[in-house]
């Protein structure tokens, strides 16, 4: 077997995400099943044992199973035990505390918690009433703290969470200084960092400070929102999260500069190798920067061995050692992203061998120059963005079309600013006046450089069709389909290396992957309403291809999450309505501002509450206590707010649902006079019963019944029945 890494990586990461997926009940299935086929590996037939891709599968399969199941028992059983306990935590703080709105935050790692000892680490919230400043490894004690599970917008444990160990949170508002602890080479580390960002952001603007420093670390910590939204829409995020990208520029200019003054090839391999390991240390050993200094540091080592460099290899040895360390890190975007990104860079390498042909034809060395750079951006941009698709569709909810175009006019002025910051900040802390001078002049050189690339970035997302929103919900579908027929066409292609069975193949692999992405952003799609879990009122959401409605019913902008507005600038709110507001809900301002909603209707309730705010509403306001919209052709949205009922109707092709959220509604009112929906959605609600049986009942987490004792009874009055305390956010289709 050729790559036996790259099997074996590929093997220990499939096997974590299922595990991660399905949870502990799935681990004796597959840790049963590869033993058992490991067994009949060794048994007749014999001719089985020239297959050693099988046993390496089986034993990568087994080795996942153990590590998954002793990282479940020892830190995710203890955590879970934790959930809503009240009790005293002491540690020493093992992050950089961070300023807040609402105060500072940071990670504890906890060496008791109550009465036991304890090494379990807790992301706090600190509402700091005291004037001591708390610095990196202070021990400090917090009285009578609730701890709970770190829990994402569906109100289930939060498995990103998790891929960094931090499965616990808290949030106090005071503390106990102890005292200081003692400091380990990790800490001075830390420190150094922390030296560094310091240096920069005394030269530098915090925009600049920002993008500099994420690049140099993979710290978004104090990038500009602004900056990270025109990455994303471009495709150029990975430039702001140290990957194999940055190590290899890195390493290739290290080896360049020491063959310059010919040092042998091994000292250069160890030369680089020890500043992968400071990257690591610098970086806080992030997922990213981990899996690219693993990958270059086992290529680097293979000269040491007498072996071929092999970098499918040296993906696949990383993958396994990141992942069997945290199984739950598979769920990491940034790691899914870095490993996708670099196999599609691999990838890309291969198809240049045909672009070669074309640049031997030309004769200028400029115009060689100049074909290579565009050709191999195109190329390694493309791949790349094919096989990160999936990870944005999942994560991010839309793709670049722009991200080829971006990447050639964004990578190279990106690595200028990079080194000549990195430059700049090196001879900026030797304490003399000319030295202050030459390093003030050259960090105004890498500012020049990365208003350029933030410039391109900003102005290519304006642009209507910069980005597409992709479905999840289609599109993982569509990726399944084309996974199947890659597989059936390896099995074509090696069987029969006929041209037109490829064209086939191929084709039908483009038309699906297509539809994967049109078809959502169409109004033949299905509409669909989101009710978001909320904790002061009710977020509903509607939406049909590229159109959205949004209804808020007296919760803050704090509360709003994707899918809840457009993602994509070819994504239009077709329709806001404020039917509830209070004095706390100003950032409202946000998406009335940023989503400019083609039709905004309000109550006179809503309109009172957001003048006390002084909030402005936009002049295509409808103000009306009742009214009808016409979402589509399919879709009519009728708002009835006659005393004592208050609720919007939303009529589809199918259901119906009604949004109730004003306090003790007369629904038999409703119901007798708008007929009985099919999906009603309850907030603020007291009543212990409903008038007639419900198909789907969805009850808001503020709604008083939530705690009543007859909940039960209201159950057995629908068919299917949600709680958004519960179930978090629920999806229905209309």
């Amino acid at each position: 077997m050729k790559r036996p890494m790259l099997v074996s990586g590929t093997a220990i990461g499939l096997s974590s995400a299922f595990l991660v997926l399905a949870g502990i009940r799935l681990l004796p299935i597959l840790l049963l099943g590869a033993v058992s086929v490991f067994i009949i590996y060794f048994i007749k037939p014999l001719k089985l044992r020239e297959k050693i891709i099988i046993p390496t599968i089986c034993a990568s399969i087994i080795l996942s199973c153990i590590f998954f199941g002793a990282y479940h028992f020892t830190k995710i059983i203890p955590a879970t035990k934790l959930d809503k306990t009240i009790t005293d935590v002491s540690g020493k703080i093992i992050t950089t505390p961070q300023e807040t709105a609402t105060g500072i935050k940071f990670i504890l790692k906890a060496d008791r918690i109550g009465n036991s000892k304890s090494l379990t680490k807790i992301q706090v919230y600190l509402n700091n009433e005291n004037d001591t400043d708390l610095k990196l490894y202070d021990y400090i004690s917090l009285e009578n703290t609730r701890l709970t599970i770190v829990r994402n917008e569906h109100n289930k444990p939060d498995a990103t969470s998790v891929s960094d160990d931090v499965i616990l949170e808290t949030t106090a508002t005071h503390f106990n200084y102890l005292w200081e602890s003692e400091k380990t080479p990790y800490y001075y580390c830390l420190h150094f960092k922390e030296r560094i960002t310091e240096q920069v952001n005394s030269y530098l603007q915090p925009y600049h400070a920002g993008f500099l420093l994420g690049m140099l670390f993979g710290d978004k910590t104090d990038i500009d929102p602004d900056i990270t939204n025109d990455f994303r829409a471009t495709g150029i995020a990975h430039l702001l999260a140290v990957s194999g990208l940055h190590t290899s520029t890195w390493c290739t200019y290290i080896i360049t500069l020491l063959a310059l003054i010919r040092i042998k090839e091994k000292i250069r391999g160890i030369v680089c190798i020890l500043f992968l390991v400071l990257l690591c240390i610098v970086s806080g050993f992030t997922p990213s920067v981990m899996r690219a200094s693993i990958m270059m540091a086992v290529v680097l080592f293979a000269p040491f061995f007498n072996e071929e460099q092999d970098a499918l290899n040296s993906l696949g040895f990383a993958t396994a050692i990141l992942t069997l360390q945290n199984p739950y890190i598979i769920t990491s975007a940034g790691f899914l992203l870095s490993v996708f990104s670099t196999s599609g860079v691999l990838l890309s390498n291969r198809v240049s061998v045909y672009t070669a042909k074309i640049e031997d034809k030309l004769k200028h060395k400029l115009s060689v120059k100049l074909f290579r750079y565009i050709s191999s951006g195109i190329i390694i941009s493309v791949f790349t963005s094919i096989f990160t698709l999936p990870i944005f569709a999942y994560f991010f909810g839309k793709f670049s079309t722009l991200s080829p175009i971006a990447n050639i006019l964004c990578l190279k002025p990106a690595f200028w600013s990079l080194l000549s910051g990195v430059i700049a900040t090196a001879i900026s802390f030797i304490p003399l006046n000319i030295t202050q001078t030459i390093s003030v002049c050259i960090f105004k050189i890498s500012t020049i450089f990365s208003n350029l690339v933030t410039g391109i970035a900003n102005a290519l997302e304006r642009l209507e069709f910069c980005t597409l929103p992709i479905r999840k919900e289609y599109f993982l579908l569509s990726v399944i389909l084309i996974s199947v027929m890659v597989a059936v066409a390896f099995l074509i292609f090696k069987a029969n290396n006929s041209k037109i069975k490829k064209a086939i193949v191929l084709s039908l692999c483009g038309l699906i992957f297509s539809l994967g992405i049109l078809i959502p952003c169409t109004e033949s799609s299905p509409a669909t309403i989101y009710v978001t879990n909320v904790k002061n009122g009710i977020n509903v959401t509607l939406r049909q291809g590229l159109k959205y409605g949004y209804f808020n019913c007296g919760a803050s902008d704090s509360d709003i999450r994707y899918p809840s507005l457009p993602t994509a600038k070819i994504e239009d709110l077709d329709l806001l309505f404020i039917g509830n507001s209070n004095n706390s809900t100003d950032d409202i301002t946000e998406y009335l501002t940023s989503c400019s909603p083609k039709t905004t209707i309000a109550t006179e309730y809503a309109k009172n509450a957001l003048n006390k705010s002084f909030i402005d509403l936009p002049e295509n306001t409808i103000i009306a206590d009742s009214y009808t919209y016409n979402f589509n052709k399919e879709i009519t949205v009728q708002i009835v707010d006659t005393y004592p009922a208050s609720c919007v109707i939303i009529k589809g092709s199918k259901k119906t649902a009604c949004i109730s959220y004003g306090s003790n509604n007369d629904l038999e009112f409703i119901f007798e006079v708008y007929g009985k929906p099919d999906v009603l959605i309850l907030s603020d609600y007291s009543s212990d019963a409903l008038p007639q049986e419900i198909d789907t009942l969805i009850l808001s987490s503020d709604s008083d019944i939530a705690l009543s004792s007859n909940i039960s009874e209201l159950k057995n009055q629908t068919k299917h029945f949600y709680a958004t305390a519960e179930n978090g956010d629920i999806k229905i289709i209309l």
